[in-house]
């Protein structure tokens, strides 16, 4: 019988210690191997976790401030630097004639007698004028550059009494200082209506003073379904010798009158008190047919190519006007009272009345309508004579007394 040898405690951790080295390496070996290809994703064993490494790292670094980074809406301490001195710019000095950055012939201007008072503003035409390429129209034609339309803006860049030098599409012109003035809105009152009193109250008189500041180059009917079409209203003519303007005159004519016919009782409708209005002929005519005026009459100037042309005249249509031939006769008969009448007021020469169909205020009429043309502008005398007190106030009496005379005759009633 073999003898038995019982293990030691030293022989049993000897044991265990070789076994540990022997099973250990594969032991670790196996947790760095990878799930086989065909493992089951469902498997919990396998779960992945919520955040990725990639978004960790993402949003630890969003969340980290930069070492030493300035704000970048901080504002740094400026930053204190030497002045430093330059030698002065030499400019070379601007010639006399390049005013505004335009070039201008001085010695021309010179020669026709003007020295410009320079300026640098914004004008507006109120009337249609020519442009020229000198301060004079002794050249006629050849100096015509284009019309300056009314309304039209302009820079003044030099001014004179007669002339203004201007710029237009970069060019310098020539112009009639009488036709600039500086911009206003053209929205005054028109259509104004004063009642009268007493037995006159009912005869309503509608006074136009004709013209306006501003042009109204846009067309209208030259009569009720016409095919003719005419400008809507002009600025009228200008004094050769005073330099005032038709639409000036024939206000302040008209102003006087309105005056002397409200000291009778009569009732009395103003298209206009100032020149700053828009409204067109066609406009004032519908004025005067709305308030079945027992008068309309129409305060105008003349002009003509003739500076020798005189005398005062009144308007009305012809027996065969195509519109309103059926008021012929009414009209006829008030324009035959006003000039008789002004005439003996003013002394001007009685040209009689004038018969004709193209005039826009007269066609649209429905009510005795009458023109009263007081003068001649284009004649010095006249010109001179029209721009006094004495005279204004004799036309307002003269138009006045033959207004009176043919309501009072004829016992039209509004």
């Amino acid at each position: 019988m073999n003898k038995r040898i019982r293990p030691t405690p030293q022989l049993l951790l000897v044991a265990v210690l070789l076994a540990l080295c022997i099973v250990l390496p594969f032991a670790l070996l196996a947790c760095d191997t990878q799930p086989p290809e065909d493992t089951d994703p469902s498997d919990s064993s396998f779960d992945t976790p919520e955040e990725s490494t990639s978004d960790v790292f993402s949003e630890s670094y969003t969340d980290t401030e930069p070492e030493d980074t300035q704000d970048s809406e901080t504002e740094s301490e400026p930053t204190e630097t030497e002045p430093v001195e330059t030698e002065p710019v030499e400019t070379e000095p601007v010639p006399d004639n390049i005013i505004h950055g335009f070039e201008v012939d001085l010695e021309m201007e010179k020669a026709l007698g003007f020295d410009f008072e320079i300026r640098d503003e914004q004008m507006m035409a109120h009337g249609n004028v020519w442009l020229r390429t000198e301060p004079s129209t002794q050249k006629g034609d050849a100096s015509k550059v284009e019309i300056l339309y009314s309304k039209t803006e302009i820079r003044r860049i030099g001014y004179s009494e007669k002339w203004s030098r201007v710029v237009y599409k970069g060019r310098v012109c020539y112009v009639s200082s009488s036709y600039l003035v500086e911009y206003a809105p053209q929205n005054d009152k028109t259509d104004i209506y004063y009642e009268g009193k007493g037995k006159n109250k009912d005869i309503v008189i509608v006074i136009d003073a004709g013209h306006q500041l501003f042009a109204m180059n846009d067309t209208e009917p030259n009569g009720p379904g016409s095919d003719e079409m005419k400008v809507k209203v002009t600025s009228g003519t200008v004094g050769v010798a005073t330099g005032i303007w038709e639409y000036q005159l024939n206000l302040d004519v008209a102003l006087l009158l309105r005056d002397l016919l409200l000291d009778e009782g009569y009732s009395v409708v103003m298209i206009r008190e100032t020149n700053n209005v828009t409204i067109s002929n066609v406009e004032r005519a519908e004025i005067a047919n709305r308030y079945r005026a027992a008068a309309f009459v129409r305060i105008h100037a003349n002009s003509s190519a003739n500076a020798n042309t005189k005398g005062a005249l009144t308007i009305c249509q012809t027996p065969n006007n195509p519109y309103n031939a059926d008021i012929y006769k009414e009209c006829r008969g008030l324009s035959k009272n006003v000039i008789d009448e002004f005439c003996r007021a003013t002394g001007f020469e009685n040209d009689g009345v004038w018969e004709n169909d193209t005039m826009t205020g007269i066609n649209w009429c429905r009510v005795p309508t009458t023109i009263v043309e007081m003068g001649y502008m284009s004649n010095a005398s006249e010109d001179k004579a029209m721009a006094t007190e004495e005279f204004r106030n004799n036309a307002a009496k003269g138009i006045f007394a033959g207004v009176v005379k043919y309501v009072q005759a004829n016992h039209v009633f509004g």
